[in-house]
């Protein structure tokens, strides 16, 4: 009885407790040299939109146009990226990554496509903190390239090379 009870409440807890349930752990992270050589789409974009807009305001999804692929996209194609939905997914919210601003993407397939007036590509982007986005200006990449915990700063051509190897 004793032991039942307990499960009970465990159940309860996890199902009832604001934050415990829908709370995401990124562990120790990974860096960006990491999770990179495993992508199955690596390639430099520039996003163009967002949209899909929440009850809340939030934005979900971003449509980016491929500038130069490196592995699972072609030149000049237009994907769709999901975002952030809910606070759940632990993904960044697709406004951290400002309209005309260009990345360094690691991407995912949506494992479940959503309904896409636009007939593109879906994919997700990956969880916590940096390790499946670079920045990309004037030349050079921006973020957790080598260290999970550390920022640093390469020129974009040099980190292209050595992903195309």
């Amino acid at each position: 009885m004793y032991i039942s009870s307990l499960r009970l409440l465990l159940v309860v807890w996890i199902c009832f407790v604001p934050g415990f349930a829908m709370a995401c752990t990124c562990g120790t992270g990974a860096s960006f040299s990491a999770v990179a050589p495993k992508a199955p789409v690596l390639a430099h974009a520039r996003v163009l939109q967002h949209d899909k807009e929440t009850p809340n305001g939030t934005f979900v999804r971003m449509t980016i146009e491929v500038i130069d692929p490196i592995r699972g996209a072609a030149k000049a194609e237009k994907l769709i990226v999901w975002g952030e939905n809910y606070g759940s997914s632990c993904r960044p919210y697709v406004s951290s990554f400002p309209v005309n601003s260009e990345w360094l993407f690691v991407i995912e397939p949506e494992l479940i496509p959503r309904q896409n007036e636009l007939q593109l590509r879906q994919f997700t982007i990956g969880p916590c903190g940096g390790a499946y986005w670079l920045k990309v200006e004037n030349g050079y990449v921006y973020g957790r390239i080598f260290q999970a915990d550390k920022n640093s700063e390469m020129k974009l051509a040099k980190l292209m090379r050595r992903f195309r190897k």
